[in-house]
């Protein structure tokens, strides 16, 4: 299909193209305006972005402004980018060893300037001593069953910006929504009452360690909540992002600061980047949260119920932002034999991966790093078309959309993470043959609300 009104235009552009090599084509008819750069005319798409352009006698200078100072990339893209930030040290010192910003009494990372530690490396090993003392610590005195910690409701929205992204979510198609909505679970309303009575006591009991070790970004138990007035839910889940055992490479993050492997573009690390493996845990408790908030048609089904996120003390003192989820049952898809089942079992648990895949997508969460242990068939070790149901979990790495940081008013991209290829590559690696998943991973299976 091709526009008798638009083909002209483009063969223009062709031409100023291909004979004047300019670094920019802006084409305005007075109301909006579109700048194309690095010209690329595909089969079927054209490489440009389109501004809205007020009437006004600064407006063409305003445009060329905009063009030449704010485009992050000279071709354009729907991917967020992170806006330009200058800074400067509070304090620089000619002894190359100094540390310039040395916290007192430091409880969490946050404690320590991110800034200056990607900038000065005393500052950096600094943190690294006092992280590796911590972990020592809070290794020495694991968690055991019986522990009670003490829960602050809601303390994340009331210490912590929420992530929100001013647009809703589309409406997925309706066969995704029955197929990822059916073997619906029951939510525990007595966890809602507790956790919904202002000022009275709460505590957590764990009653089985999940998973409690160093190096890992979160610390999971079962327990149940108790109130101040000897109520009891059924069990639930804890996510706890303790900082303290977080995996941190010291000697990664060293190498950093050293001269490039070589002077290629792809071997260049910029100063910003540094620390970009150095995650914190407000930071990934907001990004779970924020995936549950844009889930929460789907709590119950695709996804597990959440029962908010808290901040919890430990019997050490320790405290640390958490999840109370639903226990998902079932095995992870890890733990499959799915080269055993029947072909349409297979053909069925495939399209059933890639509605929920879409119910994802279409809500603006790409998860970032997909494996079998994210995935629970809640109805037993053998799928059942049109009768079992699968859940998603854990999404504290989740990569998400929060509104319009590329082009005003128009929606972010996932940044091309968003993962049909990934889970494509767990189904081939899980025994199910190439001809029974066809086309449904492909990327002409992608809707244009998935990007």
């Amino acid at each position: 299909m091709q526009c008798s009104a638009t083909t002209p235009l483009v063969n223009l552009w062709r031409r100023l193209q291909s004979s004047e090599h300019p670094q920019y084509i802006l084409t305005t008819d007075e109301r909006r305006a579109c700048i194309l750069s690095e010209y690329r005319l595909g089969p079927d798409y054209l490489s440009l972005s389109q501004y809205d352009l007020q009437s006004g006698r600064q407006t063409l200078r305003n445009l060329i402004v905009h063009l030449l100072y704010q485009l992050p990339l000279p071709l354009f893209h729907g991917r967020p980018s992170l806006p330009p930030m200058q800074g400067a040290l509070n304090h620089v010192s000619e002894d190359p060893d100094a540390v310039i910003a040395r916290p007192m009494n430091p409880l969490s990372f946050r404690d320590f300037d991110r800034y200056t530690m990607e900038r000065n490396l005393p500052d950096l090993e600094v943190f690294l001593a006092w992280k590796e003392q911590v972990s020592a610590h809070t290794a020495s005195n694991l968690v055991t069953v019986g522990a009670r910690f003490v829960v602050q409701r809601d303390a994340l929205a009331s210490s912590e910006p929420l992530w929100r992204c001013p647009f809703p979510n589309p409406v997925v198609p309706p066969e995704t929504f029955e197929t990822v909505t059916r073997a619906r679970r029951m939510r525990d309303h007595e966890a809602d009452n507790i956790l919904g009575i202002e000022c009275a006591p709460i505590s957590f009991e764990v009653t089985e360690v999940v998973r409690h070790k160093a190096n890992a970004y979160s610390q999971v138990f079962f327990g149940v909540l108790h109130s101040g007035d000897g109520r009891r839910s059924s069990p639930l889940c804890l996510k706890l992002y303790l900082e303290s055992l977080f995996p941190v490479d010291g000697d990664t993050l060293r190498d950093k600061f050293g001269p490039p492997l070589s002077d290629l573009w792809f071997d260049q690390i910029s100063v910003s980047e540094r620390l970009a493996t150095l995650h914190y845990a407000e930071d990934m408790a907001r990004q779970e949260e924020a995936a549950y908030d844009r889930l929460r048609e789907y709590q119950g089904t695709l996804v597990p119920h959440c029962y908010g996120f808290h901040r919890f003390t430990l019997t050490s003192g320790l405290t640390a932002y958490g999840a109370l989820m639903e226990i998902t049952p079932g095995p992870a898809f890890a733990d499959l034999q799915i080269s055993d089942w029947a072909v349409p079992s297979q053909r069925a648990f495939a399209e059933h991966l890639r509605h929920g895949l879409r119910a994802l997508l279409y809500a603006g969460v790409g998860q970032a790093d997909w494996h079998g242990g994210q995935i629970i068939l809640q109805d037993g070790a053998e799928y059942r078309p049109n009768q079992h149901g699968l859940a998603f979990i854990d999404f504290a790495f989740a990569f998400q959309r929060f509104g319009d940081e590329q082009a005003p008013g128009v929606v972010a991209s996932h940044n091309n993470r968003r993962g049909h290829l990934e889970l494509a590559y767990l189904l081939r690696e899980s025994g199910v043959p190439k001809d029974v998943i066809g086309d449904l991973f492909d990327n002409a299976s992608l809707h244009i609300e998935e990007y």
